[in-house]
C-alpha cells in the first residue's frame, strides 16, 4: 500500500478520534449539589450502627453519577449541623437541582418535624426547638435551586427519645415516626423512608433497606426521579415483608426528570463512502483494512472494506503453491517498468501512443507522464492502480488499472469522455 493510501487512512483515523473529542459538552448541562449527612454516634440514646454507611453509600453514588457538588457530614452537633446546612446554602444559589439526603433520628412533634443531631438530649418535649434542627431549616436552604429541590430522609427509625422524654403539657402531641410534610413550593419533593407516623427498619446489612434500595434506582442515567422512587417503595416493600413503604410528598410538572441524565447517542461522523472505497481497492495489508471496517462499521464504506478483506483471503487461497520467501521490506513486483499506452480514435487527437518508464517500490507505483506525474499501488497479486492529471485537463483524472504477472502486465486506459486505450508492461 503506497504512502499516498496510508495518509489518507490515517488522517480519516486521527479527523474521526478529533471530532469525538472535540465535541463539547450539553449546553443544557445542568449544575448538580447535594448535602449528605449521617449522624448514628448518639451521646444520650444507643447508637445506630447504619447512618454513617448510608451516608457513604449515598455520597459514592452521588459522585459516581457526576455531580458538581457533594457535601458529605458524619455525626454531626446541634451547631455543626446548623453550620453544615447555612455553608451549603452557598452552594444551592447556582444550582439547578439540589438534593439533601439524611440518615439518622429524627422526631415530629405538635405536627413538626425535626432532625435529631447527636448531642441531643431531649429530656423534655420544649426541648426539641433548641435541641434540633427543623425539617423546614432544610427546604429553605434548598429553595434557590431551578429546577428540583429533592429532600431524602431516612429517618423515621423507632425512636428511643420518645419513650424517655417528659411531656410538659398534656396538649402537645409527640408522633411515632414523621409527619406528613405540606410542600408549598413547586418542584419539591420530601422522600421519607417509611410513610407518615410509621417507623423505618434500621437493617441487618450495611445499610438500611431504604438506602440500599435508593442507590441501586435513583442515580439510573434517565430515569425520571418519580418512578426511581416507585421502584425503590418496590425494593423495600419486599425486603421487609411489607412492613415498611417508602412515601414521596410533593408535585412536580408534566416534563421528565432525572438525577442523571440519559447518556447522549452519538452523533455518527460522515462518511465519503466513495472515497474510502477508492482508497481501500488497492490495499493489501489486511491489518490496516481490518482497522479500517472497525472505525466505518454500521456505514456503507464498511461492505467495500468488507469485500476487499473477502478478495485478499481469496487470492492467498488460490495461490498455486508457496513462492520463495522474500525479504519481509521486499515486493515481488519492485523494479522498473515501461509503460506503453495506446489510444483509439475516439480521443481528442485520434491514435496516440505513449511510453513512460514507471518505478515500483514496496507497492508504490510512481512515474512521469506528459505534464506532471502519476501515482498508485500495487497489490502483492499485481493488481495495478494508478492516476494522473489529464494533460488537457488538469481538474480530470485519468486512471489506469492493469494486472501485473511475472515480468508482464496488461490493462487499460480511462481517460475523458469516452477515450480509452490498451496498456501493456514490461519490468526492465
Amino acid at each position: 500500500m503506497g504512502p499516498s493510501v496510508w495518509r489518507r487512512s490515517l488522517l480519516s483515523l486521527a479527523f474521526l478520534a478529533v471530532a469525538l473529542l472535540a465535541v463539547p459538552p450539553s449546553a443544557d448541562a445542568e449544575t448538580r449539589v447535594a448535602l449528605v449527612i449521617g449522624n448514628g454516634a448518639y451521646a444520650k440514646v444507643g447508637k445506630l450502627d447504619n447512618p454513617v454507611r448510608d451516608a457513604g453509600a449515598v455520597e459514592k453514588m452521588l459522585r459516581d453519577a457526576g455531580f458538581d457538588v457533594v457535601e458529605v457530614k458524619r455525626d454531626l452537633g446541634n451547631s455543626a449541623m446548623r453550620r453544615a446546612l447555612r455553608d451549603f446554602s452557598d452552594r444551592v444559589r447556582d444550582a439547578d437541582i439540589a438534593m439533601a439526603f439524611y440518615a439518622g433520628h429524627g422526631i415530629e412533634v405538635n405536627g413538626t418535624n425535626y432532625l435529631i443531631p447527636i448531642d441531643a438530649a431531649l429530656e423534655r418535649d420544649i426541648d426539641v426547638e433548641d435541641e434540633t434542627v427543623p425539617l423546614e431549616r432544610v427546604s429553605q436552604v434548598l429553595e434557590p435551586a431551578r429546577r428540583l429541590r429533592l429532600v431524602v430522609l431516612d429517618a423515621c427509625r423507632d425512636n428511643p427519645f420518645v419513650r424517655s422524654m417528659r411531656r410538659t403539657t398534656g396538649t402537645r402531641s409527640i408522633g411515632r415516626g414523621l409527619a406528613k410534610v405540606e410542600v408549598l413550593t413547586s418542584d419539591t419533593l420530601f422522600a421519607y423512608a417509611a410513610r407518615a407516623g410509621s417507623t423505618a427498619e434500621d437493617g441487618q446489612g450495611s445499610n438500611s433497606p431504604y438506602t440500599t434500595a435508593l442507590v441501586r434506582h435513583l442515580a439510573t442515567p434517565g430515569l425520571d426521579v418519580r418512578l426511581a422512587f416507585g421502584r425503590v417503595r418496590d425494593d423495600v416493600l419486599k425486603s421487609t415483608g411489607n412492613r415498611q413503604e417508602p412515601f414521596v410528598y410533593g408535585s412536580l410538572g408534566g416534563a421528565s426528570i432525572a438525577l442523571v441524565p440519559a447518556a447522549a447517542a452519538p452523533v455518527p461522523p460522515t462518511v465519503d463512502t466513495a472515497r474510502v472505497c477508492r482508497d481501500v481497492e488497492g490495499m493489501s495489508s489486511a491489518t490496516l483494512l481490518g482497522l479500517l471496517a472497525s472505525q466505518y462499521k454500521g456505514t456503507p464504506a464498511a461492505e467495500c472494506i468488507t469485500a476487499r478483506l473477502a478478495e485478499l483471503k481469496r487470492i492467498e487461497t488460490e495461490k498455486p503453491g508457496e513462492p520463495a520467501a522474500l525479504p519481509s521490506d521486499a515486493h515481488p513486483f519492485d523494479g522498473d517498468w515501461i509503460l506503453r499506452i495506446s489510444t483509439t480514435g475516439s480521443c481528442a487527437k485520434g491514435n496516440s501512443a505513449w511510453t513512460w518508464t514507471w518505478k515500483i517500490r514496496q507497492s508504490v507505483v510512481e512515474g512521469p507522464v506528459n505534464r506532471g506525474a502519476a501515482r498508485g499501488t500495487v497489490s502483492r497479486s499485481g493488481q495495478l492502480v494508478a492516476s494522473f492529471p489529464a494533460p488537457i485537463d488538469a481538474s480530470r483524472t485519468i486512471r489506469i488499472v492493469a494486472k501485473l504477472q511475472g515480468s508482464r502486465g496488461e490493462g487499460k486506459y480511462e481517460g475523458l469522455d469516452r477515450c480509452s486505450g490498451h496498456v501493456a508492461l514490461t519490468r526492465r
